[in-house]
């Protein structure tokens, strides 16, 4: 506790939370070592309690995929395209869930099979979140989600980042307007 990526972390989590209500924004907190995010413990925001061990960090998420299908199911009855439309077309708010874990090498140092649960989980994850329309805000935000940066450039209306075996590829794909 009080490294600079410890400390980077809380203050993120502040800033969300000091930007949202828990109507808009809900928080899964995982803390292998239990002592990066105590202060966050009674927080209105969490989802559920902080989660310290890789069979219940598994678990949840799994219902963040889960969750994630159910959003894609309710944006395709409203014919929405990507989570912003979505928002713009539903009367009560969704909050966004954040996921955030401290020491995430002690998350995955136990056992292999429960390893391996979990990268596939957070892969799905992040494929579901990038075809939701997430864009991102920052640089830091696409390196840790694809490596590199370059996403927080994106435009969007087709402009994409490619990636397969090598360094994404900026490219920008077939745009039809819907004319919302």
């Amino acid at each position: 506790m009080g490294s600079g990526k410890s400390e980077w972390l809380n203050a993120a989590i502040a800033g969300l939370i000091h930007g949202n209500r828990p109507e808009t924004l809900r928080l899964v907190l995982i803390d292998p070592k239990r002592v990066g995010f105590r202060r966050w413990r009674e927080s209105a925001y969490l989802l559920e309690p902080i989660l310290h061990h890789q069979e219940p960090a598994t678990a949840a998420f799994e219902r963040l995929v889960e969750e994630m299908d159910d959003r894609y199911q309710s944006m395709e009855q409203i014919g929405a395209e990507d989570w912003a439309h979505y928002m713009r077309r539903v009367s009560k708010p969704t909050p966004r869930i954040v996921c955030v874990c401290e020491e995430y090498a002690d998350l995955l140092a136990g056992d292999r099979v429960q390893r391996k649960s979990i990268e596939g989980l957070i892969t799905r994850l992040g494929s579901k979140a990038r075809a939701a329309g997430l864009q991102m805000a920052r640089d830091i935000e696409s390196r840790m989600l694809l490596g590199s940066s370059g996403a927080e450039n994106l435009l969007g209306q087709g402009d994409l980042l490619f990636k397969d075996l090598l360094e994404p590829v900026r490219l920008q794909g077939l745009w039809l307007d819907t004319g919302r």
